[in-house]
């Protein structure tokens, strides 16, 4: 079964909101949007970032109920992500 959530994310000088998808407990596709610079997990490695993928289980993340999104705001998310990266 495949889960989404939306959490405030902090890249060092930079802050913005990731975006996840997991399936069952591992993630499968992730966004980060830190204003106009977008990260996402269809690269294997971002410079200066590191891989565009969380390799933690969901069990790892302290999401709450309130982070949950639906599939159709992360498909819209993803969408853009992959345009502009």
């Amino acid at each position: 079964m495949k889960i989404y959530f939306k959490h405030d994310a902090d890249l060092g000088l930079m802050v913005g909101t990731a975006y996840f998808e997991f399936e069952d407990e591992w993630p499968t596709r992730q966004v980060e949007v830190y204003g106009e610079k977008w990260l996402c997990s269809n690269k294997e490695y971002h410079p200066g970032v590191g891989p565009g993928l969380a390799d933690q289980p969901l069990s790892f993340f302290e999401f709450k109920k309130e982070h949950e999104i639906n599939k159709t705001e992360f498909e819209l998310i993803w969408a853009e992500a992959i345009k502009r990266s």
